[in-house]
C-alpha cells in the first residue's frame, strides 16, 4: 500500500493482492464498507469540490481506473500499470462474488443503464447473482426509498453506476443506514472491452485535461 497525493486528494494505492485481501475482509465484516472506482473525471471534479473530495477520501478503498492516474502522482511501476490496464481487481472481485454466491443489487441512473450494467458485469462473469435494483434518475432522486428497498432485500453487495459524484455522495450519506456488507461505486469506470465509460474524443480530452492539471499541481 502506498500513500499518494493527486490534485490535493490524499489517497492510498493498493496492489491487486492487497486489494483482494481487503475485499475478503469487507464481505465478511459486520459493517458496510465502501469501495470507489476512481476515474480522471471524478478526480478533476473533486479537485474543485471539497465535499466530493471528502467523500472519496472517506471510502475504505479506492481503485484507480487507469495507470496514467498513478503516473501523474509519479508512483507508477510497470507491474502495477499492467494490473490496472488489465482490470485485474475488477475481474478478481467479480470472480470472488460469483464463487461465494454473493447477492448483488444495482443502482443506476435509468432502466436502460441497469440492463446495460447487468449485461456488462455478466459478460465478465456469467455466474453473478443479481437480486434487485433501483433507478436514481437525478440528484433529487428519493434516496430514502432506495435505501428502504435495499434493506428489504438485504443484498451482500450494492454496485452503483451513477454520474461522477452521485455514487460517492450516496455511499457517504447512506452507508450507515444500509443492511449490506459492501457498497461499490463504479462511476464512469470503463468495463474493458464492453463499451463502458467514455471513449474516443471525449476520453482523449478528459485524459489530456487531467494530465495538465495534475502536472500543474505537482509543480
Amino acid at each position: 500500500m502506498r500513500q499518494i497525493e493527486l490534485l490535493g486528494l490524499k489517497l492510498q494505492d493498493h496492489s491487486v493482492r492487497e486489494a483482494m485481501r481487503l475485499l475478503h475482509e469487507f464481505v465478511n465484516d459486520d459493517v458496510c464498507n465502501k469501495i470507489d472506482f476512481v476515474t480522471h473525471e471524478l478526480l478533476l471534479s473533486a479537485s474543485e469540490n471539497p465535499e466530493l473530495a471528502a467523500y472519496i477520501q472517506g471510502t475504505d478503498m479506492v481503485v484507480f481506473s487507469s495507470s496514467d492516474i498513478l503516473e501523474a502522482a509519479n508512483v507508477a511501476g510497470r507491474a502495477r500499470e499492467r494490473e490496472i490496464e488489465s482490470n485485474l481487481f475488477l475481474k478478481g472481485m467479480l470472480r470472488k462474488l460469483a464463487k461465494e454466491k454473493r447477492s448483488i443489487y444495482l443502482i443506476t441512473s435509468s432502466e436502460d443503464d441497469a440492463v446495460a450494467l447487468r449485461s456488462e458485469l455478466s459478460d465478465i462473469n456469467e455466474e453473478l447473482r443479481f437480486c434487485g435494483g433501483s433507478v436514481a434518475e437525478a440528484v433529487t432522486a428519493d434516496m430514502d426509498s432506495i435505501v428502504n428497498d435495499i434493506n428489504s432485500v438485504i443484498p451482500d453487495v450494492v454496485i452503483i453506476r451513477l454520474p461522477a459524484g452521485m455514487g460517492e455522495k450516496f455511499m457517504a450519506v447512506n452507508s450507515m443506514k444500509i443492511n449490506s456488507r459492501l457498497l461499490i461505486s463504479l462511476g464512469d469506470t470503463e468495463l474493458k472491452g464492453l463499451g463502458g465509460g467514455y471513449t474516443g474524443l471525449r476520453s482523449f480530452i478528459i485524459r489530456r485535461l487531467f494530465k495538465r492539471e495534475a502536472t500543474k499541481y505537482q509543480n
